[in-house]
This record gives C-alpha cells, sequence and structure tokens, in this order.
C-alpha cells in the first residue's frame, strides 16, 4: 500500500487488522518487519491488532502486509499525528514538589481530573472513591476525544501512579 510521504515530521501510521481467514500476517512499512498478527481463534473478531507504527525518514513510504496467498484480511492504515503530551497543572506540580503523595493530594487530583473531563463534556463511571485506591470508568470514547489523556495526564495521572505504587508496595 502506497502511502506517500508523511504529512508531518511526528506522524505516525495507524493500522487496524481484521481476520476473515486463519492464518499468520506480517506487517512491513518501507520494507523493514514489524509486529504480525497471528490469526489463530475466532476470526470473526472486530479487529485482531492494530497499531501505531513511526516511519523515519522523507520521501515516499508504503506498508505491506505479507500473508499466505489463501488467506483473506480487510487493512486499514492511514496517517495519524499523535497528540503531544499534555503539561503538567500547577497543583499536579505542586503536589508532587516534596516526592510523597498524601491521601488528600491523591483526591485532590481526582478531583481535577473528573472536573477536567467534565468540563470537557465527558463522564466517569462507576466512580467508587469509599476505598484507598479510586475505582472508576472510561468510554471508549472519551480516551479516543484526547480529552482524557489531557485530563488525566495534567491532573491526576502521576498522583495515581505514585500513590497505588506506595499502597501495593
Amino acid at each position: 500500500m502506497q502511502l506517500g510521504p508523511a504529512p508531518d515530521p511526528s506522524a505516525k501510521i495507524a493500522t487496524a487488522f481484521v481476520c476473515v481467514d486463519r492464518g499468520r500476517f506480517d506487517l512491513e512499512v518501507d520494507g523493514e518487519a514489524k509486529p504480525g498478527i497471528n490469526c489463530d481463534g475466532d476470526t470473526r473478531s472486530t479487529t485482531n491488532g492494530g497499531a501505531f507504527l513511526p516511519v523515519f525518514g522523507d520521501g515516499e513510504h508504503t506498508i505491506t502486509v505479507v500473508a499466505d496467498g489463501r488467506t483473506r484480511y480487510t487493512f486499514w492504515a492511514s496517517w495519524i499525528k499523535p497528540a503531544e503530551d499534555p503539561e503538567p497543572s500547577a497543583a499536579l506540580t505542586e503536589a508532587l514538589a516534596d516526592g510523597v503523595v498524601t491521601e488528600s493530594e491523591y483526591r485532590d487530583g481526582f478531583a481535577r481530573y473528573r472536573a477536567c473531563m467534565e468540563d470537557a463534556g465527558l463522564k466517569l463511571f462507576r466512580v467508587d472513591e469509599s476505598g484507598p485506591i479510586i475505582s472508576y470508568s472510561n468510554l471508549t470514547d472519551n480516551i479516543d476525544s484526547g480529552d482524557e489523556k489531557r485530563c488525566y495526564d495534567g491532573e491526576f495521572g502521576q498522583l495515581d501512579a505514585e500513590w497505588q505504587v506506595g499502597i501495593n508496595g
């Protein structure tokens, strides 16, 4: 598949793969082998694999699926530009400054994350703040929006990780 030149120096190739038949399918980007897909289970799945693949250099780029000529598959590829990592908020930076995450800082960080999500029009589901570790769920649409990453990384992510490591030792 001819992809042409990358539209931006930071662009990657987004791929999705659906098996129609069982078999091994290998990928190559510009002739370089990439992780492949084994389709040896239920081939009726919506997708059997996908990846964000980097490209290097200027000029034309290609992606190739290498498979037995008798095996069928559906493959999709497109250029994407990954979102830039958000900067931590001032409140998150302050909470992390002393190297110790308190329960109050952890819970305040979650409250900021939740408020950021709500400001973006997104809702967290099955929120349970009763235990030492806050439990919640996100819809795929929340994650795909880009706002979830912005809110989590900017307000809560590092606090969440450090608190859970401290609790779970």
